[in-house]
């Protein structure tokens, strides 16, 4: 099968003169998670590059789209799902373009192409894909070292455990990011997440300093999708594709012990 027989033409473009802002107004409340840039003659400029916004200290509501384009590698119509998994896995994208030379004829998710080789996964089990040596944090660890965090390991996931090691939630890159952006334009100002929280520092909770200060319990996701170790690879991908999301946490006795993620499985399959 090649990327022309998965080809989506439904994306998200933005224009590199919109705000960093609104671009992930855009993201946050639609199913897109990554941006198409377009120049203003509606030729291809590249990607949102997310990565990047994670360790910028800008201010989103006056920042630019083009001081964060990315150009991740580009698919053609006649190149293999395999050969399109494995340029995914080395992005940092789930979304690539499909151009020719600078028209974007589509893009091709990470989810579509896992849906399209899940057969090639047969009888291996999460913990044969996943990473088994995890990266966790607590509640009351700062958002600022979530982004430490993420940034140094190159990681988009991380559950998130009781003074247990009980898991009680997930946070993720998508998390921080629109989260973190939102909190710039002063959108947080006045609450302090859903369970009263409020900055060591006393000030005010829409100032970006004193956001990287509350704890990872004000933005983590509480719901979870969870696995066994011994799930097999292919129910992992269907739970991946049922819930739109891009990792699914492996637990025993209710503890983290292991994650698959979208980047792990697009590796197996473009083997």
């Amino acid at each position: 099968m090649q990327v022309k027989d998965i080809l989506r033409l439904n994306y998200l473009a933005v224009s590199p003169d919109d705000t960093l802002s609104f671009v992930f107004g855009k993201l946050g409340r639609g199913k897109h998670t990554e941006a198409v840039v377009l120049d203003n003659k509606g030729y291809y400029a590249g990607m949102v590059w997310k990565r990047a916004l994670i360790r910028s200290r800008v201010d989103p509501a006056e920042t630019k789209v083009r001081k964060f384009v990315g150009k991740p590698a580009a698919l053609a119509l006649d190149m293999t799902l395999e050969r399109a998994a494995m340029l995914m896995h080395n992005s940092d994208f789930h979304v690539l373009p499909v151009l020719d030379k600078k028209v974007l004829l589509g893009i091709v998710g990470a989810r579509d192409v896992l849906d399209e080789l899940s057969g090639k996964l047969k009888g291996m089990k999460a913990d044969e894909v996943g990473t088994m040596k995890l990266n966790v944090l607590t509640e009351d660890d700062s958002i600022g070292k979530a982004v430490s965090l993420f940034s140094d390991k190159r990681i988009d996931h991380a559950p998130v455990v009781d003074k247990a090691g009980k898991l009680v939630g997930v946070v993720s890159v998508v998390d921080l990011l629109t989260k973190y952006l939102i909190s710039a334009r002063g959108a947080l100002s006045g609450r302090h997440g859903k369970h009263g929280r409020t900055s060591k520092s006393g000030q005010d909770p829409g100032e970006r300093p004193s956001f990287e200060l509350l704890p990872v319990g004000n933005i983590m996701e509480r719901i979870v999708v969870t696995a066994s170790p011994k799930t097999s690879a292919s129910e992992i991908i269907r739970l991946i594709h049922d819930n739109g999301i891009s990792a699914v946490v492996l637990v025993s006795d209710n503890e983290p012990v292991g994650i698959v993620t979208t980047k792990d499985l697009l590796y197996e399959v473009a083997r």
